[in-house]
């Protein structure tokens, strides 16, 4: 496969993660999953052989490497990702009343 010459302009960043401690993106075109660096915030694609694509690591890369490395199962997602299966999703519950005269009398 030939190395990408070409940077993606319309290509959305994507998220890097440790899968079985290996650092991983998904690529958003053809879902290939390809070994990253993240001190280098690109990849480029060898299944669908597109340009270089920008890549999100977290803020603190040794930090996360380190909670992970601690973990039986090697395994971390951004908590942004949207491929997360482990974001916590928005509360569907209505807010509790703020005002007392509005609370529900017993």
């Amino acid at each position: 496969m030939p190395v990408p010459t070409d940077t993606v302009v319309d290509g959305e960043p994507v998220y890097a993660r440790i899968d079985d401690g290996r650092w991983l993106a998904e690529c958003d075109v053809c879902r290939n999953a390809i070994v990253v660096s993240v001190t280098d915030l690109r990849y480029g694609c060898p299944e669908c052989q597109r340009g270089w694509v920008g890549l999100i690591a977290p803020d603190d890369v040794d930090a996360v490497e380190t909670e992970t490395l601690a973990k039986p199962r090697r395994f971390w997602w951004h908590p942004d990702d949207p491929r997360n299966p482990y974001r916590p999703e928005e509360s569907t519950e209505p807010e509790p009343p703020t005002d007392p005269a509005e609370e529900p009398q017993p």
